[in-house]
C-alpha cells in the first residue's frame, strides 16, 4: 500500500509556540520523500504558499507552510519587526538580529521535530521563503551547523539583512562558523525592477554569500538570478523555469519499482528528465 510511503504529519503541538499555526500537504503522489518549508513574506499568511505547493505538484514532496511569528497591524505577519514606532520602514537596526537569532533557533528546533517525530530526512528538506521569509530561510541555512546538510534553499527578493554583513564583516558579532564550507544549494532570485532594493545591493549580498561559503563551488552552489519583474514570487515564466530546473537537480526521488528489497535507488537522470518534463508540461505551473 502506498500509505508507507506516507510520513506522519506534523501536529501543532509538537512544534515550538511560535510556530503552532502552519499548513501541511503530503506529496501529491503518496510519496513523501522530499518536503519543501514555506517562508511567506512580510504581511502574508502561509495560504498563498500552500496554493502554490498544489499547483507545483513536485514528484515525492510534501509541503509545510509555516506563518510568521508576530502579527503585522492586520496585514498579515511578520518574522521580525518592520516598522519603526513612528510606522516608517526599518532601514536597519541591529536589534532585529536578536530576533532573527530567536527565531533561528526555533526554526532548528522545527527542524529536529520533523527528523525525529515525523522521521524525515533533513538532506531532503528545502527551505524557501520570499521577502522577509527569504532573509529567515537563508539565515537558517547559513547558520547551519549539524554534520548532515539540508537539501537547499531558495531566497526569493531577498536574502540577507544590511545588519547581518556589517556585524559580520567587523568580525565582532559574527555567528557565521569559520569558513563554514556551506553544502546546501543555494538559489538567489531577484525581479530588476523590484523596489524593495537596487540590483547593485542583491549583487552584494550574493558576493558576501559566495565569501563566507568556502570550500565548495561557489558559482555552481549560491547562485543569483535576476528577471524582468517586480517584487513578487514567481512572476516571471524564466523564474519558473529555473525553480523547476532547481528541483530537478536536487530533489531526491525513490525508485518504487526497484524497491523491492526495500533498498533505496536513485532515479536515473534520464528518468528523472522525463518526471520533470511532464511535470512541466503536462502540468504547467499558473499565476
Amino acid at each position: 500500500s502506498m500509505s508507507r510511503h506516507r510520513k506522519e504529519a506534523p501536529k501543532p503541538g509538537d512544534f515550538p509556540p511560535d510556530f503552532r499555526f502552519f499548513q501541511y500537504v503530503g506529496s501529491p503522489d503518496g510519496v513523501d520523500s522530499n518536503l519543501v518549508i514555506f517562508f511567506h513574506g512580510v504581511g502574508d499568511v502561509p495560504d498563498n504558499y500552500t496554493k502554490l505547493g498544489k499547483h507545483m505538484r513536485l514528484p515525492q514532496t510534501a509541503t509545510l507552510s509555516l506563518r510568521a511569528p508576530f502579527a503585522l497591524l492586520d496585514l498579515g505577519y511578520m518574522w521580525f519587526p518592520f516598522f519603526t514606532p513612528q510606522g516608517e520602514v526599518i532601514e536597519y537596526d541591529e536589534s532585529r538580529l536578536h530576533v532573527l537569532e530567536t527565531v533561528r533557533e526555533s526554526i532548528h528546533r522545527l527542524l529536529m521535530i520533523l527528523k525525529i517525530k515525523c522521521g524525515w530526512n533533513l538532506a531532503n528538506v528545502f527551505l524557501v521563503g520570499h521577502g522577509q521569509g527569504a532573509v529567515v530561510a537563508l539565515d537558517v541555512a547559513l547558520h547551519w551547523k549539524m554534520k548532515f546538510k539540508l537539501g537547499g534553499c531558495i531566497a526569493s527578493s531577498d536574502s540577507l539583512l544590511k545588519e547581518t554583513m556589517k556585524t559580520a564583516d567587523s568580525r565582532e558579532k559574527s555567528k557565521f562558523p569559520a569558513n563554514h564550507p556551506l553544502i546546501h544549494p543555494i538559489l538567489l532570485t531577484h525581479g530588476l525592477s523590484d523596489p524593495s532594493q537596487p540590483v547593485d545591493a542583491v549583487r552584494e549580498k550574493h558576493r558576501f554569500i559566495q565569501k563566507i561559503s568556502q570550500g565548495v563551488d561557489v558559482d555552481e552552489m549560491v547562485q543569483l538570478k535576476l528577471y524582468q519583474k517586480g517584487g513578487e514570487f514567481l512572476k516571471s515564466k524564466e523564474e519558473q523555469i529555473d525553480l523547476i530546473k532547481y528541483f530537478a537537480s536536487h530533489l531526491f526521488l525513490r525508485n518504487l519499482a526497484m524497491e523491492n528489497s526495500d533498498q533505496l535507488v536513485e532515479v536515473t537522470p534520464a528518468n528523472r528528465a522525463a518526471i520533470f518534463d511532464a511535470i512541466e508540461n503536462g502540468k504547467p505551473i499558473p499565476l
